[in-house]
């Protein structure tokens, strides 16, 4: 299940092999301006290209046609509006660096997830964990230590702390756990 309007672009561009904008937003159920920003920055990424050529809208208007060329797998590329392509979060990285490790303190878990170019602080590793063990991710192994429950590995994508402070599985859409954990709570 598509969570955020770029990850429902991407699996429609994906879909679609080729698209125009219009095709993308009303794929994705995403306004056009938004679909237009995601499209020209993987342009500029060269994930996607303009094909040259031009269809026929319904009402008599043309439109550019685009293509991918390169297909980056089924997660949405991280792009930023000048074509840079980002590292992956830094929930993400940790995401996986759980499933490597198994068991972990959240030190343990911000070195490995950590890039030169995208550093993740201890505080954001701990502040993850409490929410996931909050959603039976994790569960405590000690003071200060986790081990990832390989049960709840729905699949590749870090589940999300959205900001009204819910906990939403990425991979099925099903929310995990809601409101701040107690360490959060004023």
């Amino acid at each position: 299940m598509a969570i955020s309007k770029r990850d429902a672009m991407w699996t429609a561009m994906r879909q679609l092999g080729s698209f125009t904008l219009v095709d993308v937003s009303r794929a994705a159920k995403a306004t056009e301006p938004a679909a237009t920003d995601y499209v020209k920055a993987l342009v500029l990424a060269g994930i996607v290209a303009d094909s040259g050529e031009m269809v026929m809208g319904p009402r008599g208007r043309t439109r550019k046609l685009y293509r991918l060329a390169r297909d980056m797998g089924v997660d949405a590329p991280r792009v930023a509006k000048d074509g840079r392509v980002l590292p992956p979060s830094g929930r993400q990285r940790m995401w996986r660096a759980m499933g490597i490790l198994k068991e972990f303190s959240p030190r343990d878990l911000a070195i490995t997830a950590s890039l030169p170019e995208a550093p993740v602080a201890v505080a954001e590793a701990v502040y993850y964990c409490v929410w996931l063990t909050r959603g039976r991710y994790l569960r405590q192994a000690g003071a200060g230590r986790y081990v990832a429950i390989e049960a709840m590995r729905t699949g590749a994508r870090a589940p999300l702390i959205q900001r009204i402070r819910r906990l939403v599985d990425a991979n099925t859409g099903e929310i995990m756990a809601e409101s701040a954990p107690a360490e959060e709570a004023s």
